[in-house]
């Protein structure tokens, strides 16, 4: 029987993190944060050197995305977790 991965179709949320901790990682991380939310849609634009990228970060953030980010600008992605810790 193969256990559900995190992120995979069927996945319980368990990994997911609250988009307070995802910020709080990025920014520790060198990452500007710019909110372009004039519509309630929770549009961001996140600046690292020369990469950029505009990101929807609603306020629970499913772990395939953090992943995503963590990998774009060029960190671990359990400095995530690292941060949810530190919130507790």
């Amino acid at each position: 029987m193969k256990l559900t991965s995190p992120g995979e179709p069927g996945d319980d949320g368990r990994y997911n993190l609250p988009r307070a901790i995802v910020v709080k990682t990025l920014e520790s991380n060198g990452v500007d944060i710019r909110p372009m939310d004039d519509m309630d849609l929770d549009l961001f634009l996140l600046v690292k050197g020369d990469k950029f990228s505009c990101e929807v970060l609603p306020p629970i953030i499913e772990i395939r995305k953090a992943i995503k980010l963590a990998k774009f600008f060029s960190f671990l992605p359990d400095e995530f977790y690292k941060s949810k810790n530190q919130l507790h």
